[in-house]
């Protein structure tokens, strides 16, 4: 649904991380199975939503804080303060864009999508709806340090596409916007509902609405850098060896230390260069990925009732959206002497006997129980799919 009908090789190839790109569908209702207006006017008034949920903008810096128009100017709002929804229609009718913040927390459709995401890409999904009144601009020329897909869902928005402020900036990054890229866009471009636009961090950017409002979503991806994998190493590294822990000389601001620390830190280099393992920061990552995400709501409870009913024969499944993970308790750290299968809201550890089962377990869609590797007898495997149904990893498809 998000790239259609361009193939995800041509995205990946092309524009992925390199190029801003426009899908134009001529199709109003493409995005019509994850959000409508009348779902966002619903979340607004029901989910009581603080101001930290949400956001309010009048051409403002991307760095700006929550503000509130008042007559005499801006004021703060506190963090914690549930504004009424009249209070929102108030602000939207003098121009202000309102955006709810991680709205896939709210609605069940934005969260599957913001898992199937996360499945295809391996990194962190996030998504912010954007509701901008007629002829108003939420935000100044800016740039993301994620890239971003924008999803017109509803009415149109016109955006104006610069250079690149920093290729690819890392999350801190806030530098300036030179005057000559303000000064040289590079497209201009109408978006329409069921239209996608996507920008690689870094590119700078603005948009504004025109006689109609605005209603989109902005999927947000937080890319693991290959920085982050090589921090991931050493850290790793830093748990088997004590040199990798020491401190740095007392003294080390001073000149004289300047040398000394040079040639340490090329025999550390050269230490980790070889005893690097990829594999070791990648689980590291996929932790941190599985951490951040949230089990979809799935009529587990009736699953549950049902539990004492399997067979050998019964099929089960991962839920949907279960990346898995199985590693090594204290990988890194010398030998291990469990094992661990993580997933979105909750992990099992078990003795090391169980690696084989749960690595099988996380590659398949659907099984049954029978197939588990006989390293188990029957019974264990019963008595294993029965804890990973209760602890909601597991589903029953058949029994």
């Amino acid at each position: 649904m998000l790239l259609n009908p361009l193939k995800k090789e041509y995205f990946i190839e092309s524009f992925w991380e390199k190029k801003h790109l426009v899908l134009r569908r001529k199709n109003p209702n493409h995005y019509s199975n994850l959000i409508s207006r009348q779902i966002l006017d619903f979340i607004i008034s029901h989910a009581k939503l603080k101001y930290s949920q949400m956001r309010l903008a009048k051409n403002q810096s991307q760095s700006c804080p929550v503000t509130k128009l008042q007559e005499g100017g801006m004021i703060f709002l506190d963090y914690n303060d549930v504004p009424s929804v009249n209070q929102l229609y108030s602000s939207y009718a003098q121009g202000e864009t309102l955006i709810v913040k991680q709205i896939q927390d709210y609605y069940q459709p934005l969260a599957k999508f913001c898992l199937e995401l996360e499945e295809f890409f391996h990194h962190p999904v996030s998504i912010n709806s954007y509701l901008t009144p007629p002829h108003s601009q939420g935000f100044d020329a800016h740039f993301d340090n994620h890239d971003v897909c924008i999803l017109q869902i509803d009415g149109s928005k016109h955006w104006r596409i610069y250079g690149s402020a920093v290729d690819l900036p890392l999350v801190d990054d806030n530098s300036p916007i030179p005057k000559e890229i303000l000064d040289n866009p590079v497209e201009e471009v109408h978006l329409k509902a069921g239209d996608l636009l996507y920008l690689p961090r870094g590119v700078v950017h603005e948009a504004w609405t025109t006689n109609v409002s605005s209603f989109h979503l902005t999927v947000g991806i937080h890319v693991f850098r290959w920085a982050d994998l090589i921090t991931e190493v050493i850290t790793s590294l830093s748990r088997q060896d004590v040199r990798f822990r020491a401190s740095l000389p007392i003294g080390f601001f001073d000149s004289e230390k300047e040398d000394p620390i040079q040639n340490k830190l090329l025999e550390l280099t050269k230490i980790a260069t070889d005893q690097v393992k990829a594999k070791v920061g990648v689980s590291q990552l996929k932790k941190h990925l599985i951490d951040k995400m949230n089990p979809l709501a799935d009529g587990h409870f009736s699953c549950l009732d049902l539990v004492d009913n399997i067979t050998l024969d019964t099929v089960v499944a991962r839920k949907q959206g279960m990346i898995c993970r199985v590693a090594i308790e204290g990988e890194g750290e010398g030998e291990g002497e469990g094992v661990v299968i993580q997933f979105p809201g909750n992990q099992v550890s078990a003795p090391l006997y169980l690696e084989l089962p749960f690595q099988f377990i996380a590659s398949q869609d659907k099984f049954p129980i029978s197939a588990i590797p006989d390293i188990l007898s029957n019974n264990s495997k019963l008595v294993l799919v029965r804890r990973l149904i209760r602890e909601g990893l597991l589903t029953i498809v058949k029994l």
